[in-house]
C-alpha cells in the first residue's frame, strides 16, 4: 500500500465544513459591550497654554483691526450710495416716484380700488387729487378723463382738469375747460376769472385785466376781483398800484387772506421788506394754508440772508405740493447758502429723479457735489471726498471750468455771510488758483477782508481786482467807499 493509500478519504461534508472554519472571524459591532471591547481609559492630554502677545504684535493687531473696520465701514457707504445711485437713475418704475413713501403706498392702494371698482369716480379723483399734488401731469390728465367719463357733468372735476391744463402750459385746452363751465353757469365769477390766469399764463396781461374789469363790472366788486387785479398789475411790474388797489379792496374785506399776501407781495418788490412780512404773517394768520405766503417769505429770507428760515418755508409748501419744482430748486440753493451742501446735493438729486428732467439742475448738482468734497477733504474722508467730486464731474460731462469758480465764489459768499472768514478766504484762494485772472474772486476776498476789517488786505485784493478788469463795477463802488473821507 503506498502513503497516500493509508490516508484516511474525508468525505465532501467534512472538507464543507473545514473550508468554513477556515474563514477569517468577522469583528463584532462595536455598539455591542463585551469584554474584548470595552474602552480603554486615556489620560488626558494637558491643553497647550498659548504664548503672550508681545507689545509690538498687540499694536500690530490693532491697526489691522483698525483698518479692517474702516473697510467696512466704507464698503457699507459706497453700497449705500450706490443704491442711492441705483434708485435716482431713472431704473424705478415711474409709479415709484413720490416724495413720500405714503403717497406712493396712497396711490397703490387707489389704483387697487379703481380696479375694483371701475363705476366709482370716487377714487379716480383722489387719485387725481394725489398726482397733482405730486405734479404727475400726464397720469393725472388721464385720471381726471376717466373720473369725466363717469360725471360729464361734473363742473368742479372740468375746473380741476382746467388748472391741470394751466400748469402744463397748455393754454388752449385750459381756456376750453373753463369756457365748458361757463356755458353751463355763466353767473359764477371764479371761472371766468380763471380765464383771465389763463391770458396772463401766455402773456397777456391788458387782456387779462380786460376780463377782469368786465367781471367787476357785470357783478360788482369783491375781494376775488380786487385780488385778481392787483396780481396782474404787480405781475406787470406796477407794484405800487398794485399796493393801492389790495389797500382799496382791504377796506370793505379786511379778512381777505388773498388780497394782503397780494400787498405784501408788492412790499417785498419795492423793497419794503418789513411791511412785506408784516403783511404776510397777517395772511397767515388769516389762512395757514396759502401756500404762496410761504415761497414769498422763503424769497425774503434768501435775500435777507436768514437761510434757516428759508429752509423752513419751502419745506412748508414741500409738505403739502412734494412735487413742486421750484420750491425744491429753491430748497437745495438755500441749503448751499447755508454751507449744508450735502442736504443741496440731496434735494437737486431727488428734484432730477422725481422730475426725470436733469438737464436743468445738473449744473448746480455738479456744484453741491463739489463742494461736499471739499468739506468731506477736511474732515479727513478722502475716500468719499473722491466719491463726491467723481459724481460732479459725472454730472458736468467731464468740464470743470465753467462751473467750479463760481461755485468756489459762491461758497465763499456764503462762508462770509455766516462769519467764518477763514472758510471765505479758503474758498476764495481755491477760485484763485483755479482762475487766477478771475476779478469776481479778488473781489470778494476783498468784501471777506472788509468784513474782517482788514483794510489793507482788503485794499490790496480790490487793486488786483482793477488791474485784471479796470472796468469792473463792483470794483470801482467798492474803491468809491474806500476813498470815501
Amino acid at each position: 500500500m503506498t502513503a497516500t493509500g493509508n490516508r484516511r478519504q474525508s468525505s465532501p461534508r467534512q472538507r464543507q465544513l473545514g473550508a468554513q472554519s477556515r474563514k477569517p472571524r468577522q469583528r463584532r459591532s462595536p455598539s455591542i459591550r463585551t469584554p474584548a471591547n470595552r474602552r480603554q481609559r486615556t489620560r488626558p492630554v494637558p491643553a497647550r497654554r498659548p504664548k503672550p502677545y508681545s507689545a509690538t504684535q498687540l499694536r500690530a493687531l490693532a491697526a489691522d483691526i483698525t483698518a479692517l473696520n474702516g473697510q467696512l465701514v466704507d464698503l457699507n457707504r459706497r453700497t449705500t450710495r450706490r443704491i442711492d445711485r441705483l434708485a435716482l437713475s431713472g431704473k424705478l418704475p415711474p409709479g415709484q416716484r413720490y416724495r413720500f413713501a405714503e403717497d406712493h403706498r396712497r396711490a397703490l392702494q387707489l389704483a387697487r380700488q379703481v380696479n375694483e371698482h371701475p363705476e366709482s369716480s370716487a377714487p379716480l379723483i383722489a387719485l387725481a387729487h394725489l398726482q397733482i399734488r405730486n405734479r404727475k401731469h400726464a397720469e393725472a390728465e388721464g385720471t381726471l378723463l376717466k373720473a369725466l367719463a363717469l360725471e360729464p357733468l361734473n363742473q368742479e372735476l372740468t375746473f380741476d382738469l382746467g388748472e391741470l391744463y394751466l400748469s402744463m402750459g397748455k393754454s388752449g385746452q385750459a381756456w376750453d375747460a373753463f369756457q365748458e363751465i361757463i356755458y353751463q353757469k355763466p353767473g359764477q365769477t371764479r371761472f371766468r376769472l380763471a380765464q383771465g390766469r389763463v391770458l396772463e399764463h401766455t402773456g397777456d396781461y391788458a387782456g387779462a385785466m380786460d376780463i377782469y374789469t368786465q367781471v367787476e363790472a357785470d357783478f360788482g366788486p369783491s375781494a376775488d376781483v380786487n385780488f385778481h387785479q392787483a396780481r396782474n398789475l404787480s405781475a406787470r411790474g406796477d407794484h405800487g398800484a398794485a399796493v393801492a388797489l389790495a389797500r382799496e379792496g382791504l377796506v370793505p374785506d379786511p379778512d381777505s387772506a388773498p388780497l394782503t399776501y397780494v400787498r405784501g407781495r408788492a412790499y417785498a418788490a419795492l423793497g419794503m421788506l418789513d411791511r412785506a412780512k408784516t403783511d404776510l404773517y397777517d395772511a397767515l394768520a388769516l389762512d395757514p394754508d396759502l401756500l404762496e405766503v410761504y415761497e414769498t417769505l422763503g424769497e425774503i429770507f434768501m435775500e435777507t440772508g436768514n437761510y434757516p428760515a428759508a429752509e423752513a418755508a419751502y419745506l412748508k409748501v414741500l409738505r403739502a405740493r412734494p412735487g413742486d419744482e421750484g420750491a425744491s430748486f429753491a430748497l437745495g440753493h438755500a441749503y448751499l447758502m447755508d454751507l449744508k451742501f450735502q442736504q443741496a446735493a440731496e434735494e437737486w438729486d431727488r428734484l432730477a429723479y422725481l422730475t426725470g428732467d436733469q438737464g436743468k439742475v445738473n449744473h448746480w448738482r455738479s456744484q453741491a457735489h463739489y463742494l461736499q468734497s471739499l468739506e468731506l477733504s477736511r474732515e479727513g474722508q478722502f475716500q468719499s471726498a473722491l466719491n463726491a467730486r467723481r459724481i460732479a464731474l459725472a454730472l458736468s460731462g467731464g468740464q470743470t471750468t465753467g462751473w467750479v469758480v463760481p461755485a468756489l465764489m459762491g461758497a465763499g459768499a456764503a462762508a462770509r455771510t455766516h462769519g467764518d472768514y477763514p472758510r471765505s478766504i479758503d474758498y476764495y484762494h481755491q477760485a484763485l488758483d483755479m482762475d487766477p485772472f478771475s476779478a469776481d474772486s479778488y473781489l470778494g476776498l476783498s468784501r471777506t477782508y472788509t468784513a474782517m476789517e482788514d483794510h489793507s488786505r482788503a485794499r490790496a485784493s480790490l487793486l488786483q481786482a482793477l488791474a485784471l478788469e479796470p472796468d469792473h463795477p463792483g470794483a470801482w463802488a467798492a474803491q468809491e467807499r474806500f476813498t470815501r473821507p
